[in-house]
């Protein structure tokens, strides 16, 4: 015991290297006494070795002296959160993403040493007063994560992309409702409830910036009217454009009290009610999209709704299978169809398809204006920018590939041509599945379906061409490579790294479709996020 009692007075004197030493003296003479391992890791942990101070507090956890367990759970739980808190930098809230979730789990594993102390010494204060600071800190830092991280998107989302993520978040929360609805009472539906409530209401704070970015989507269009009349810009006058910027706002707000009645239905439990707001939501989301949406996005969205739909009849009835993200239509097993809500998504395929049509007769005078650039031009690639933007690429003010033009041209065509025939297909589809009769309605999907596929045709047959140009390209410079390769000695490749050649090419190549694909492709995803607490 010498050197304990040595090692407690370099502890007390503040040399903790020379205090770690003569309890690891005192170690090797008595090692199976829990109190030695533990005042080595408090030396260890003053010295500033915070692993090697876990390990033995690790170890003198396990003993059987409980209050000795206790203080070694509290000092783990202190070390660890140092440890989180350290990971988050000198600003928390300025902490980047790839930063937050390893500091968040370090805390939460404190908060566990903490739990393990208490159940040993429930009267352990300083270990409840931690606790509570972590959970208020978790809280608090993650509130202001999501605020940062809301106003960043904000910022860099344009109108289309912004009203995708407020529609996604209001279908996820559309569907945590319907599903607490069948369920009985019970503390976790009560919980569940309220927090679909709150994030109801906080998806209302986003309609303020969503009016804003619709200022700033028509803003453009504003300019180029006023610039045409010749108008004063302050003038009394309203143009075509302030008139669809006020209708679109009077939607938005219409939109914003939808939400916080939704909320408060929610909350009270009349999950009928609140269903009904969210879908009337959703409507009115619908209307900002088609009104402010071009004719590429209209059409990417319509395809994949409508294989979705036609899918889920198909299922019903036995004659076709519904992969899992289809499912989701349905709300519930491919055999149990919710004609009600099956009626109501049709009925958008159906107003699509009359903006499709609309749209197509807007657009294509602008792109046929295009076209004699490239006659006077045989050997031009792309048209340039107009003044204008176009709403042909993903970059506004990006040229336009030539091919690509000319299949939007055919694609448009297309829409005009066919969209009568759509809209009646698919409203008479609506109309089938709203009597429950699926058997009647399948034919009238499938020959929407197959109309929108001939509408689009001629855009992914562009895409195809465009990923057997870049194959092509990729191909030649392979063999450019290997051709210069040979002409210089080098190591014979082995079988392995002749695989890993050939596993690297096709990996290019998957990462250039993907790329096209983002064109005609409208993918949806995330989770409605719920507070941790404890």
């Amino acid at each position: 015991m010498d050197r304990v009692q040595e090692g407690i007075r370099h502890f007390a004197a503040g040399d903790f290297d020379a205090a770690s030493r003569s309890f690891s003296e005192a170690d090797v003479a008595d090692p199976d006494n829990p109190a030695i391992v533990y005042d080595r890791a408090c030396a260890l942990a003053a010295a500033s070795d915070p692993d090697k101070a876990k390990e033995l507090f690790q170890e003198a956890s396990l003993g059987r002296d409980l209050n000795l367990a206790a203080r070694a759970h509290y000092n783990l739980g202190c070390l660890v959160a140092a440890s989180g808190r350290a990971a988050l930098g000198t600003d928390p809230v300025a902490a980047p993403p790839q930063q937050r979730q390893p500091a968040i789990d370090a805390l939460l594993t404190a908060v566990g040493h903490y739990r393990d102390c208490l159940r040993l010494e429930d009267d352990h204060g300083d270990a409840r007063h931690n606790l509570e600071l972590i959970r208020l800190f978790i809280k608090n830092i993650q509130a202001r994560w999501k605020e940062q991280d809301q106003q960043k998107e904000r910022k860099e989302m344009g109108l289309l992309e912004f009203l995708q993520r407020v529609e996604q978040r209001q279908s996820e929360l559309r569907s945590v409702v319907r599903d607490l609805q069948p369920e009985p009472d019970s503390p976790r539906r009560r919980e569940t409830t309220r927090e679909a409530g709150g994030a109801q209401a906080e998806l209302a704070d986003e309609i303020e910036p969503l009016k804003g970015k619709i200022t700033q989507h028509i803003q453009p269009v504003r300019q180029a009217q006023t610039m045409q009349s010749g108008t004063d810009p302050d003038a009394k006058h309203s143009s075509r454009a302030e008139q669809a910027e006020e209708l679109l706002h009077q939607l938005a707000d219409e939109t914003g009290d939808l939400m916080l009645k939704a909320s408060s239905t929610i909350e009270a439990g009349e999950f009928s009610d609140s269903h009904f707001m969210q879908r009337e939501v959703l409507n009115r989301l619908n209307q900002i999209f088609m009104a402010a949406a071009p004719f590429l996005n209209v059409l990417q969205k319509a395809v994949p709704q409508q294989e979705k739909l036609t899918a889920a009849t198909e299922a019903h009835l036995g004659t076709g299978e519904v992969d899992d993200e289809q499912t989701t239509v349905l709300g519930g097993p491919p055999a149990d169809i919710d004609f009600e809500e099956q009626s109501w998504r049709q009925s958008h395929v159906t107003d699509w398809s009359r903006m499709l049509s609309l749209k197509a007769q807007a657009e294509l005078p602008a792109v046929e204006s295009q076209l004699p650039a490239l006659q006077n031009q045989p050997d031009a690639k792309t048209i340039p920018p107009e003044d204008e933007p176009n709403t042909l690429t993903a970059n506004p003010n990006a040229a336009i590939p030539a091919e690509q033009l000319e299949a939007m041209k055919e694609s448009l065509q297309k829409a005009i041509e066919l969209g009568p025939q759509l809209e009646e297909h698919s409203q008479t589809a609506a109309d089938r599945l709203t009597e429950q009769d699926s058997a009647a309605a399948l034919p009238e999907q499938q020959r929407a379906l197959e109309l929108l596929r001939e509408i689009a045709q001629s855009l992914q047959q562009q895409q195809q061409d465009n990923q057997q140009i870049q194959d092509g390209k990729q191909e030649n410079e392979n063999s450019q490579q290997q051709q210069q390769q040979q002409q210089q000695p080098s190591p014979e490749q082995s079988p392995q790294e002749q695989a890993m050649s050939v596993l690297r090419r096709v990996r290019e190549r998957e990462r250039r479709h993907r790329e096209m694909q983002k064109q005609l492709q409208h993918i949806i995803g995330g989770r409605i996020p719920v507070n941790r607490d404890w």
